[in-house]
């Protein structure tokens, strides 16, 4: 019996787009933002790259994103569990960023493994070189964090 191809549901291509847009909207700045597949769980989970998490560490970046998750709605069929963070530098990372192209904006077959998961699919989003502006993107998701949890 053949394998059923993996696709990606519109309503979940869609969530992705709007998920990066919110979160271009806080500051966050992503270099790489894409669902992957984990061939082994057969899911799709998130994927946001910032330098951040090189200046600041995963934990700093993950626990504000969680509140700005929890003060505004996620995209529909996404929540706080779907999302994971990677560095720009991470070879993982590289590997995409060298292979991937955004102007396709189809699921891409890709074989790698990514801290013990098999990721055979990926749809992107965005695909960025590291850049030096790590710390203007974590003065203005601060900034912006902060007026949120002000907030009423």
């Amino acid at each position: 019996m053949a394998a059923e191809p993996v696709t990606l549901d519109a309503q979940r291509q869609q969530s992705g787009a709007d998920l990066l847009r919110m979160t271009d909207d806080f500051g966050f700045g992503a270099l790489g933002a894409a669902w992957i597949h984990d061939e082994e769980a057969s899911r799709w989970w998130y994927l946001l790259v910032s330098p951040m998490i090189d200046s600041k560490g995963p934990r700093w970046v993950y626990e504000r994103l969680v509140q700005i998750f929890r003060k505004l709605a996620l995209p529909p069929g996404i929540t706080p569990l779907d999302i994971r963070i990677a560095s720009p530098h991470e070879q993982s990372w590289q590997i995409i960023a060298s292979t991937v192209h955004v102007e396709d904006s189809a699921v891409f077959p890709l074989k790698l493994v990514i801290n013990g998961i098999q990721i055979d699919k990926i749809f992107a989003y965005r695909v960025r070189p590291a850049d030096n502006r790590a710390g203007e993107r974590t003065r203005v998701f601060e900034s912006r964090y902060r007026q949120l949890m002000a907030a009423a």
